[in-house]
């Protein structure tokens, strides 16, 4: 008996941590419970494409701590957007993300894929450091 309750705590330890999604940027930023109907809002008419999980856990993964100027200075916002929620360092919050690679939580902060994240041609990926270096 002992061994099934032992493989019960294996097993539930092990499916707790594969769903964890931890930053490389900001160690201390952990995520999980992604859940969203992924129902996209498209005020820009561009027909949208879907997108599954695996985009927002990407950002979440390798994007940055962004703030209001740093969106303003170096993203684009497409329109393209869908919403959900989420754990971030296990407070349960909303989220939004723009299809330009900018996820704000409902705890005031905002991931946005900046150079690491952008790589490897991510297509959700608006950032760009030379932006407005002539304004």
């Amino acid at each position: 008996m002992k061994f099934i309750y032992s493989l019960i705590i294996f097993l539930f330890l092990i499916s707790c941590g594969s769903t964890e999604i931890k930053n490389k940027n900001h160690k201390n930023l952990i995520f999980n419970d992604i859940k969203s109907t992924y129902e996209i809002t498209d005020v820009n008419n561009y027909k949208c494409e879907t997108i599954d999980k695996s985009v927002i856990k990407h950002v979440l993964e390798n994007g940055v701590i962004a703030s209001d100027r740093d969106i303003h200075d170096y993203y684009s916002t497409v329109g393209c957007s869908i919403s959900g929620t989420l754990n971030s360092n296990n407070e349960h919050t909303t989220f939004s993300f723009d299809y330009g690679g900018i996820l704000k939580l409902g705890t005031g902060q905002t991931i946005a894929c900046g150079k690491t994240c952008c790589e490897n041609n991510f297509k959700y990926c608006t950032w760009d450091n030379n932006r407005n270096k002539n304004i």
